[in-house]
């Protein structure tokens, strides 16, 4: 894999990141509700789930991703379920009169705990592993750039790498954004409406995942 190629696989990758999806709508949404460093984990799960794929794809075991169908199916509904759970307990969770959703604890980022990490990143890993046809989104998009067929362990290494960096990169900049927002707000009543705008979002991104073919 030439540089040309490496940058212009990067290149493409910052196109299809910044492109809203779940993994966007879900890490933005644990940010405002968890802070930073707890959707940074999510992300870094969802992503894990990337280069899964892509290594599948890379390696040629795309017929795995088929025969585990129903392994597959089972993390969907359960990483689906979590989101949906987290999601409600954010759309009726009551901040204390008069400091709106900075009361929650866990909304500040400072309450970063294993039990919340193993969750984020948990949540993440379903939310790319509940889907297999990600293999098949590598598989037609890969071949753009590279031959499949003549790949060095190098260069799947330098993919992945590259396909990690620059997704955090975009990922990390959605949330940058999202707590920047958060922190503009001043209001009590705002804040928590921000606070269940977010529950919304990762109940709706549960059930598309869910539903999703």
């Amino acid at each position: 894999m030439d540089l040309l190629s490496l940058l212009s696989f990067a290149a493409a990758m910052f196109v299809l990141a910044i492109t809203p999806g779940p993994g966007v709508l879900a890490v933005t949404a644990r940010g405002l509700s968890c802070g930073f460093v707890n959707a940074m984990v999510m992300a870094t799960g969802i992503l894990l789930g990337d280069i899964f794929f892509i290594m599948l794809a890379c390696y040629g075991l795309n017929v795995v991703a088929v025969n585990l169908h129903e392994l597959f199916l089972i993390i969907r509904y359960a990483g689906s379920a979590y989101l949906v759970w987290m999601g409600l307990s954010m759309l009726f969770a009551r901040a204390r009169e008069g400091e709106g959703i900075a009361a929650i604890p866990v909304a500040s980022g400072v309450s970063m705990t294993p039990r919340s990490c193993f969750s984020s990143l948990a949540m993440g890993f379903s939310v790319t592993l509940g889907n297999p046809k990600v293999i098949f989104f590598y598989l037609g998009f890969l071949p753009t750039f590279v031959d499949l067929r003549h790949l060095s362990h190098v260069d799947v290494a330098l993919i992945c790498v590259t396909a990690f960096g620059v997704s955090m990169f975009v990922l990390a900049g959605y949330v940058f954004l999202a707590l920047r927002t958060r922190r503009l707000v001043s209001s009590a009543r705002a804040r928590t409406g921000l606070h269940r705008v977010a529950g919304g979002v990762l109940v709706a991104t549960g059930v598309a995942l869910a539903s999703d073919g």
